[in-house]
């Protein structure tokens, strides 16, 4: 999909333990969207209305900036059919707030849809922390219409959510294995067409110092994935079957996140499974 394989990954389903489609990232300093260049080949509409999101500069100096660092284009595609495209652009979504900003922002992004999601997003984003809340991503079909929003934040507020079980047990985990040691991002998904809602949890496999005759760096890629895996176990939200599937494609030094998709009726609807297998330019197949 892009110029080279930066960042790959499988999605697979672990309700039906079957492989979904597979994701390609690329910073978007070095896809199409920013250089022609570079690939993927888009259409005229659809590279507009991603490129405005990507581009997209708050009107008042005094607003936060938006950092090239942050901005992450991801293709998900099943044999090099496009299913989604997903833009990552760190937008503390406090900034928005206010009707002209907000409404630069919409008209600045050709982002009309995002008003349908906007409901959904203010009921769960935290009051204390607001500088800590975020627009993760938002996902397109390939059309480039809205299908999704992500949002990052540090207290998510479960007030409007007291009800939702499932939910409110996803986040306490996240909350509670943080306070052991900070390395677990629980990211909220929105959906357009539906009232359902994701709760995916983005995990960081820290390298650690270890003393030997010299004191370097370790990767523990193994040791923190059963660890997860255990962490889901244990809290009873997958099973036996499902972490021996996880465990049968963990070869090497891949590594893993897992999203939790909520029904409408506040059930698991499905578990995806991320597995990356090529990270920053490396097979971690072979490594």
């Amino acid at each position: 999909m892009f110029s080279e394989n930066y960042i790959v990954l499988d999605k697979h389903s672990l309700i039906k333990k079957e492989y979904v489609s597979t994701l390609e990232k690329m910073p978007w300093l070095y896809t199409s969207l920013n250089d022609n260049q570079y690939l993927p080949v888009l259409g005229d509409e659809v590279h507009s209305k991603l490129q405005s999101f990507f581009t997209y500069r708050f009107p008042r100096p005094s607003d936060p900036p938006l950092l090239d660092l942050y901005k992450i284009f991801i293709v998900e595609h099943v044999d090099g059919e496009i299913i989604s495209f997903d833009c990552r652009n760190r937008i503390q979504y406090s900034a928005l707030d206010g009707w002209e900003i907000y409404k630069h922002f919409i008209s600045s992004t050709q982002l009309e849809d995002f008003e349908e999601l906007r409901p959904k997003i203010n009921k769960i984003t935290g009051t204390v922390d607001a500088k800590d809340t975020f627009i993760y991503g938002l996902t397109y079909d390939p059309e480039a219409s809205l299908t999704s929003v992500s949002l990052y934040d540090s207290t998510y507020n479960l007030q409007e959510y007291s009800d939702n079980e499932l939910f409110s047990k996803l986040n306490t985990l996240c909350v509670e294995t943080n306070k052991v040691e900070d390395r677990i991002r629980g990211i909220t998904t929105f959906y357009r067409d539906s009232d359902k809602l994701s709760y995916k949890f983005v995990l960081n496999y820290p390298f650690k110092l270890r003393p030997n005759k010299i004191l370097r760096e370790t990767d523990f890629t193994e040791e923190y994935r059963e660890t997860y895996i255990n962490l889901f176990l244990d809290n009873d939200l997958i099973d036996e079957s499902q972490a021996t599937y996880m465990r049968d494609l963990l070869v090497g030094k891949t590594k893993f996140e897992i999203e939790f998709i909520i029904s409408e009726d506040q059930q698991i609807e499905d578990i995806l499974f991320y597995h990356y297998k090529i990270y920053e330019f490396k097979d971690l197949t072979t490594a």
